[in-house]
């Protein structure tokens, strides 16, 4: 019993420095920052002089002497970009199933004008209950009508008879450094756009 009593004390002295060193911090950057707000304002630098202010006219002529070649194709880059999302928009979806848990969300495409989508296997697999929402905020329930654990891909079916389905390209060797977009609905956001390149292949 003395040893426990010795012991409670022990950890409220400690308790209490603690608390008095935590204070003396406070305390300590409460004046440091009084006696900063209370600086002359002639002491202050001048932000028409500052080293950033200063970098800014360097930087507007680095750009203004540009090639005009160079931003034209980093323009028609841009442009190309923009023009895959516009053609991919409406045969990409967000899938989005419940289970017991809560809601699932993923992405998929359009792969027959029938009603045909790809997606995850991981998606479809858990849920009760399944749907596929379109960039118009249209939903429509869908059917599993086929899945691979192994490659984590399934196919899924809506009742349309409407849809644009994706188009695949006839290249069936891209090189590392080629560009590539990937369009999708991660986080549960709807259609998302990313840009990058081909960094390797043949990786397993």
């Amino acid at each position: 019993m003395k040893n426990s009593r010795q012991q409670t004390k022990n950890q409220w002295f400690a308790i209490s420095l603690a608390g008095q060193i935590v204070l003396a911090i406070i305390f300590s950057l409460l004046a440091a920052s009084s006696s900063f707000a209370l600086q002359d304002a002639t002491d202050q630098p001048d932000p028409t002089t500052s080293p950033i202010t200063e970098a800014q006219p360097a930087l507007y002529n680095r750009y203004d002497a540009l090639d005009p070649a160079v931003i034209r194709s980093a323009e028609k880059l841009s442009d190309a970009f923009k023009a895959v999302a516009d053609l991919a928009k409406p045969s990409v979806v967000r899938m989005v199933g419940y289970t017991p848990r809560g809601e699932i969300t993923g992405s998929g495409f359009v792969i027959r004008r029938d009603g045909y989508i790809v997606t995850n296997n991981h998606v479809v697999e858990p849920v009760s209950r399944l749907y596929v929402e379109f960039t118009d905020n249209t939903r429509y329930p869908a059917e599993v009508v086929g899945r691979d654990p192994l490659t984590d891909l399934a196919v899924v079916h809506i009742d349309r008879n409407d849809l644009k389905p994706v188009r695949f390209t006839n290249d069936t060797n891209p090189e590392v450094g080629e560009w590539v977009v990937a369009i999708g609905c991660p986080l549960g956001l709807q259609q998302t756009v990313t840009a990058g390149i081909i960094s390797a292949k043949d990786r397993h």
